[in-house]
């Protein structure tokens, strides 16, 4: 099927068009996304074990953003698109009380075989719960969502009270890096790729459309700007193994910098691409 891109009218945000159909997106996510290794899916469970410390590394960081916009740290964590539960077994293990929703059953079992409460629920019509809570997560799950402003506006009903922080992390795509390098190299739009991205935000755009459902944002951070690479002439799209490589060294940078001392400066570096609209993911934090 043959895909356009445009720009969503009322925020900006460029989405799919026409969008798959529910039952389409379903039956991705539910047969697909984790039983072929797609060149997309950086997700897989091995990789994520790969990664954990890194992972550790910016979850405790991103906690104690949390903890500084509510004055405490969360107590209850819902994490929406929990695929591997990673990072909601590691919250586990800090003393809070955790719960994870996921379309695809295989990921959502897993969770369940750690001990850990998990629902394999759609992401259209979102599920009802006993409770709201501290945080709410989204890492990785906006731009594959069929109607994002459907689903963001349920997060603030359904999950979120006043006060709740709602995390939000997107790919920041048609960033000025990216299509730098695409220029430099010839090459297609790589990051366009339904049926698994639907929606490509930048910061400004993200903002657009929480604050349009009420959210007000408290921070925004950008993570390596992995174009940098492409920039320099190491072209890895279509290169995994290359890709790999890069994403090891962004991961030396980081490391050595907070071993030396230097985490507040690493902080500040990446809020500073945020706001220039760099960066090759955004991480905002936004309170109801």
């Amino acid at each position: 099927m043959t895909y356009d891109v445009k720009a969503n009218e009322k925020y900006g945000f460029f989405e799919i068009t026409p969008k798959p159909t529910y039952d389409e997106v379903d039956k991705f996510y539910r047969e697909d996304f984790y039983a072929e290794e797609r060149s997309f899916n950086d997700s897989s469970l091995d990789v994520q074990k790969r990664d954990l410390e890194f992972s550790i590394q910016n979850w405790q960081r991103e906690i104690e953003i949390v903890s500084s916009i509510t004055g405490s740290k969360p107590k209850s964590i819902l994490d929406i698109g929990c695929g591997w539960c990673k990072y909601i077994e590691w919250a586990s293990q800090q003393k809070m009380k955790v719960k994870g929703l996921d379309p695809s059953p295989e990921s959502s079992d897993y969770g369940k075989s750690l001990g850990l409460e998990v629902l394999n629920t759609n992401f259209e019509d979102l599920v009802e719960l006993d409770n709201k809570f501290d945080l709410v997560v989204l890492k990785n799950v906006l731009e594959h969502v069929i109607d994002p402003i459907s689903f963001i506006t349920q997060i603030y009903d359904k999950y979120m009270r006043k006060g709740s922080v709602l995390q939000i992390e997107v790919p920041n795509e048609y960033n000025d890096f990216q299509v730098a390098a695409q220029k430099v190299h010839g090459l297609s739009d790589w990051w366009v790729c339904p049926p698994a991205h639907l929606n490509y935000f930048s910061s400004q755009t993200l903002e657009n459309l929480c604050h349009g459902v009420g959210l007000t944002r408290r921070e925004t951070r950008a993570s390596f700007p992995m174009e940098l690479f492409l920039l320099m002439g190491r072209n890895y799209v279509g290169d995994s193994a290359l890709g790999s490589k890069c994403h090891s060294e962004r991961k030396v940078f980081e490391q050595n910098m907070i071993e030396v001392g230097f985490g507040d400066t690493l902080d500040r570096f990446y809020t500073s691409l945020a706001e220039v609209g760099l960066g090759r993911q955004i991480t905002m934090f936004l309170e109801k």
